[in-house]
């Protein structure tokens, strides 16, 4: 049989109280540090992408590019950012979903991944214009969608000529 050791009767608000107060030594107490390095992230993704939009030139971009395309493709048709990428985690998964179309689906040829983003967009803008305009709801493009193959079967069904819009 068991003992339980008691712990001395304090109020789950002082103990709250006290955490709350207590000195944040480490940065992961501090509120919003950890955010703040996840921004930092899609922040950098976002300024790659937005260069290289640009210029054209997607030779070389490698899978967090792609991510922060997304997120600034994002940005332009639903003027925010996504939040989801916000979580360092969630952007790392984002990026390895990315990995996998660019490697699996375009062979590593990030230049054909840009056109199918691109192409992804300005199908998600006419669908949301659309939705505006007959005062429909609709959900947003998410990055899981975004680098899936569904996604990659819809642009290969649209670039042989068919339907898929």
């Amino acid at each position: 049989m068991r003992t339980r050791v008691r712990r001395p009767a304090t109020s789950a608000v002082s103990e709250a109280a006290s955490e709350f107060l207590a000195d944040p030594t480490k940065a992961d107490r501090i509120p919003g540090a950890k955010r703040a390095k996840a921004m930092k992230e899609i922040e950098v993704a976002l300024a790659a992408a937005e260069t290289r939009a640009k210029s054209g030139e997607w030779g070389d971009a490698d899978a967090r590019t792609l991510v922060g395309l997304y997120a600034w493709c994002h940005r332009s048709v639903y003027d925010v950012i996504p939040v989801e990428l916000e979580s360092i985690t969630e952007f790392r998964i984002a990026s390895r979903a990315a990995l996998r179309v660019l490697h699996e689906r375009f062979e590593d040829d990030a230049a054909a991944a840009a056109i199918f983003i691109r192409w992804s967009w300005k199908r998600e803008k006419e669908r949301a214009d659309w939705c505006r305009a007959n005062k429909r709801d609709r959900n947003r493009m998410g990055w899981r969608l975004q680098f899936s193959d569904r996604q990659v079967t819809d642009f290969r069904v649209a670039a042989a000529g068919r339907v898929a819009r």
